[in-house]
């Protein structure tokens, strides 16, 4: 049965470190299957899965200077670990912890309109590696150097990294 859920509270660490200030909105990656025609002499054309689309993100942070990314070592064209972590609430009052995980290179900075306030920039990242737990389970963990592709819980690559004695 379909559960309606609410993020309660929710935070990031940017390589390993707690990153202190406030998290706006986070974007995780898009799972997207690659698909290529196929036609091979037959009138009907079809489609085959030939892999997964690049998996971009994004990051909005309020309250992060451009002094504190550079600490960080969040700069635009480095590679970055940042973990997304975050408390959700059922409509059985159940608090489930949700995690997202990435390895990516950082493809862009923006800095929001300066105005009376705090700092705001918005993150825009593409991943290497990508793992989604919901309640403890593990839903994707996708890893590009190693070729695992665990896509809604399942392994699409298991039996080609064994064929390849991966």
């Amino acid at each position: 049965m379909a559960e309606v859920r609410a993020i309660e509270a929710f935070r990031c660490l940017i390589n390993g470190l707690p990153f202190m200030a406030e998290v706006e909105g986070y974007t995780p990656p898009e799972v997207k299957k690659k698909m290529e025609e196929t036609r091979g002499g037959r009138f009907v054309v079809n489609k085959i899965m030939t892999g997964l689309e690049a998996m971009e993100g994004q990051l909005t942070l309020i309250g992060a200077t451009d002094e504190m990314l550079l600490s960080f070592g969040v700069e635009v064209d480095s590679y970055s670990e940042i973990t997304v972590l975050a408390s959700s609430l059922d409509q059985q009052k159940n608090k489930i912890p949700l995690r997202w995980e990435h390895t990516c290179e950082v493809t862009n900075i923006k800095s929001e309109t300066i105005k009376g306030g705090l700092y705001k920039h918005t993150i825009d990242f593409t991943c290497r590696a990508f793992k989604h737990m919901d309640n403890g389970k593990i839903i994707h963990d996708i890893d590009e150097p190693t070729m695992k592709a665990v896509i809604f819980g399942k392994d699409h690559m298991e039996k080609h990294r064994a064929n390849l004695e991966m």
